[in-house]
């Protein structure tokens, strides 16, 4: 028979389960203010859920800035280079200081990956609607 107290320690085993989960992701930063700027990927192997993302992105510009926050964070390739992703964020520096976010996730249907866009919008507005702090208000 399964108890109330038993209910409720599974429950709490699930989710300690969920917090150290890794949700992989890679973040594409793109310039449009120099063309002498490259555009860089970077994969984060955990945290890339669109609330993580969101913590690790606030306030970041360009990939530089990403990667002094997140230390952990390394340059790669390309998003494809990494099979096992389950978020894609590509994040575009525009004229006069705006920054651009389109977050997609991985949906896999009938064995085939397929990538949705979750959002598009201002990194002021991913923060708003994904962020801890943004959720909480």
């Amino acid at each position: 028979m399964v108890t109330p107290s038993k209910r409720r320690k599974a429950s709490q085993e699930t989710k300690k389960k969920e917090i150290i989960m890794s949700t992989r992701a890679t973040y594409e930063f793109i310039s449009l203010v120099s063309s002498f700027e490259p555009t860089v990927v970077v994969y984060r192997h955990y945290d890339g859920y669109p609330e993580g993302a969101a913590d690790w992105l606030k306030d970041v510009r360009t990939a530089e800035d990403f990667i002094r926050k997140n230390t952990e964070a390394s340059i790669t390739q390309s998003h494809d280079v990494h099979g096992d992703t389950d978020y894609r964020y590509i994040v575009t520096r525009g004229h006069k200081g705006s920054v651009d976010i389109v977050a997609k996730q991985r949906i896999v249907y009938d064995q085939v990956d397929r990538w949705i866009v979750i959002f598009n919008g201002s990194a002021e507005e991913f923060q708003r609607h994904y962020s801890r702090e943004g959720a909480a208000a």
